[in-house]
Parts: structure tokens; sequence; C-alpha cells
């Protein structure tokens, strides 16, 4: 329903003036409903950061505006909202008054927060001007998902401090968004995006695009292109690759390019040989969209390393298990 909203934008735009003309975020229109996870992912300096400051009121629009309902708190930076010279401690009450809640909110969920970050006595009777950035995080991010809200964003923040208190927030992230809570997440990681949200933003320059997650993913890794026209149609005098389809459950009746860690992927390729007879070695390999191998493996067993394949075409399927890039 319309009325679910909880974040609409209207030809939302941020230019700089001066020597040069900066323009920080070209105009967007979007809606986000109640209970929505979005995704903004993009190249840096394409808007990101910037959206996500207009939404915080940190920066004023130059053109459109942004319509909030409900209560909205942010995590830009990792010393937001801190006052250097103030405890750990008084930060809480600080931080969290800054976020316009009440000390009598802040002293009802008081223990849960310092519970959650697991600083010691010591550390939050100390400055914060003397912690690290891990300490920062814990602490932050703490105050903010253990207090009232409707919606809550995160500008590429989890990506420091030690990876126990990252699975801790991430436990934490799911939890807030079975309850309802709207989360709206910057990221470079689109694995790590894809775990929470369904929708994502894509910023390209001077233009946006608003879709699915999984369309959005394809999109930023492929550089818009189709997978289909990806695909090499590698070939020599003796073989050609004619093509390469993926199939999730071995259902072989529609190929994808979208799958789940639950599923069972079979890898088919269609072959030709030209000549009479030919000893063929696959190996396959498979990629992440950091360019990290994820899979690399003769598909061959051992005992058996070559394919003996006569002239004609030829259809080879590989299975990935269940599981198996979980």
């Amino acid at each position: 329903m319309s009325s679910d909203w909880v974040i609409k934008t209207n030809n939302l735009s941020k230019t700089y003036t001066g020597k040069v003309l900066v323009e920080a975020l070209t105009p967007i229109t979007i809606k986000i409903n109640k209970g929505e996870c979005v995704g903004l992912i993009g190249k840096n300096g394409t808007g990101k950061s910037t959206l996500l400051k207009i939404l915080s009121s940190v920066l004023k629009p130059t053109t459109g505006n942004a319509t909030i309902k409900g209560k909205l708190v942010s995590i830009l930076e990792l010393s937001d909202g801190f006052h250097p010279d103030l405890t750990g401690y008084e930060n809480i009450g600080f931080k969290s008054v800054m976020l316009g809640f009440s000390k009598q909110e802040v002293n009802k969920h008081i223990d849960e927060i310092v519970g959650f970050s697991e600083l010691s006595e010591e550390v939050l009777r100390r400055k914060v001007n003397t912690y690290s950035n891990g300490m920062l995080l814990r602490l932050g991010f703490s105050i903010i998902t253990h207090l009232p809200m409707d919606i809550l964003i995160l500008d590429e923040v989890l990506h420091v401090g030690d990876s126990s208190f990252i699975k801790k927030c991430n436990h934490k992230l799911l939890e807030l968004k079975k309850n309802g809570i709207s989360l709206i997440m910057a990221s470079h990681n689109l694995h790590d995006l894809s775990i929470y949200v369904e929708k994502a933003v894509y910023f390209k320059e001077n233009d946006f695009v608003f879709d699915d997650i999984f369309k959005i993913q394809e999109l930023y890794v492929l550089g818009e292109e189709k997978f289909q026209t990806r695909q090499q149609k590698w070939s020599n005098d003796s073989i050609k690759l004619q093509s390469v389809d993926l199939y999730p459950n071995s259902c072989l009746n529609k190929s994808s390019n979208h799958f789940f860690t639950v599923d069972k992927i079979l890898i088919r390729l269609k072959i030709n040989v030209f000549v009479e007879e030919l000893k063929l070695d696959i190996v396959l390999n498979l990629f992440n969209s950091e360019q990290s191998a994820v899979v690399a493996s003769n598909i061959f067993h051992a005992d058996q390393p070559n394919l003996m394949l006569i002239k004609g075409e030829h259809s080879i399927d590989c299975e990935i298990p269940s599981n198996f890039l979980n």
C-alpha cells in the first residue's frame, strides 16, 4: 500500500558551486516502504554517501526534497555524534540525546548498550579520543541499534573491528530487519548487501537504477551487458565452445544467473568438435564479485584426467553441490 512508505525522494540532487561545478548527486526519485531493506552501490563519487547525508539531515539538497516518516538514525562516520572530551559512558547519553532520544529512553537501554559493546568498565570511563576505530564502532553501533527507531542508515562502517564483533553486528541487523526496521545500507560488498536487502539503488554517472537486488548485482558486476553477451565463444581449428548455461537445482527447463547458496547448480557446456578425435581437459574456475577465486577445479577425476571426444556436438555437465559456496 502507498501509505506504507517511510522514505520518499522527489528529484533530489546536490551540486557544489565554485570554480568547478561538482554534481555530487544527480536527481533521484525513489520510494522505500516500511520494513524494506535497500542497498546503495556504485563507484566512489557517484552519490551514495551524499544521498545518505541528505536523508540524515547533514546536508541540504540543491533541488527536490526528501520526506521521512518515522524515527531515523544513522552511522555515517565512526566518530559521528561523539564528543572527544567525554568518556564512553558520557557519550552514550550525549550521542543518544543528539539523535533525539530522551534520557529516560537511554537509561532504559543502558545495560543492553554496554553489554552489546563488550567494552570494559575501564574503557568506558576513558575519553573517546583515546578509542580505536574498532572501539568507536562497538560503542556507536551498540547505541543506535538498542534505541527505538523506524529507519537505520549505515554508510560502509561495518568493515573495521574484529571479525567476531562484525558477525555480532550482522546478527543484530537481521534481528532489526525481522522486527520491521527499514535498513538503508551503502557498501561495495555485494555479498554482504545481498544478505540483508531485497532492493538496491545502483548509482551510475549522471543516472541511477532502483530495482531488485539480483538485477542490480548483475548490472553492477557485468557493466549492464547481458550475461549471454559476456560469454566468450572460444574456438580454434579443433574445437568451439558454443555456450555455457547455468541451471538452479538441476532444473533444465530454464537457465538462470541468480542462485542461492542452498541451490545445487548445474553448469552445462555445449561444445562442437571439428576433428575426428580430441583429447580434452576442462578446468572450472569461479570468481566472486570482487574477482577472487572461490572454486578452481579440474572437473574430471584424477585417474581420468582427459575426456576423449569424437567429431560432432557434445554437451558436458558439471554440478556444484548445494551449500558448497556457502
